[in-house]
């Protein structure tokens, strides 16, 4: 009866938990770059379709920043040297999304890179570790 009942609820729930949004299956940046625009659009109201991808666009980007910062202090703590050095102050969301959709309207090219590659890339250009401040931490 147990095995009925958790069964049912994985199949109720289970839509629900895995949502509607792309962030889990972005692999093409164009599409991820796209995404982007429409969140930092603000002149019109979004539909509800953009309205889901710029949100899909947010948790992706967020996402990202959040793992290569948790690798760079990881790096930062072990001697290696990182990828890039996060900001000391506060980031709001917006600002890791500018920093890919500026390095991408630069670098054109990288469009067909993969999109992790990409943000990559493009937070270690706005933020390259050469602060003191996080070289010294590792020693």
């Amino acid at each position: 009866m147990k095995k009925i009942a958790l069964l049912t609820l994985i199949v109720i729930m289970g839509p629900i938990i895995v949502g509607t949004g792309k962030a889990a299956t972005y692999g093409e940046t164009e599409e991820a770059f796209q995404d982007c625009l429409l969140f930092l659009e603000s002149n019109r109201r979004l539909t509800e379709e953009e309205s889901n991808r710029a949100q899909s666009c947010s948790n992706f980007v967020i996402g990202a920043w959040d793992m290569c910062e948790y690798l760079s202090w990881r790096d930062i703590f072990v001697g290696n040297n990182p990828s890039f050095c996060p900001p000391q102050e506060p980031v709001d969301i917006t600002q890791p999304i500018l920093v890919f959709v500026n390095y991408i309207e630069e670098h054109p090219e990288k469009m067909d890179h993969r999109l992790a590659m990409v943000l990559e890339w493009s937070f270690k250009r706005a933020y390259p570790c050469t602060d003191a401040f996080y070289m010294s931490l590792g020693q």
